[in-house]
């Protein structure tokens, strides 16, 4: 866990990405190019997310047949139903 990858948060300012992964992360933007104006002109700044979110603190216990119990931590700025979305699909997919 050395390594985390990150994703774009358009604004302001210097993007810290050069080169190929500059150009991808481009290419991927470009839909949303009016987002990104309004977002530059509302005053935000660029910023980076991690696109990995490290969960602490996990416990679990089926308190009845079909109840599954969660207990976890996360790092400030993560949300728990973003955790509970990504187990769900893998269930359900």
């Amino acid at each position: 866990q050395d390594v985390h990858p990150t994703g774009p948060l358009a604004g302001r300012g210097e993007v810290p990405v050069k080169g190929d992964c500059l150009r991808l992360e481009e290419s991927c933007l470009a839909p949303f190019e009016t987002w990104r104006h309004g977002l530059d002109a509302a005053g935000l700044r660029h910023e980076r997310r991690a696109l990995r979110l490290i969960i602490d603190e996990l416990v679990w216990s089926w308190v009845e047949p079909g109840c599954l119990e969660l207990s976890f931590s996360l790092p400030a700025g993560a949300y728990a139903t973003s955790v509970l979305r990504e187990l769900v699909n893998r269930v359900l997919w």
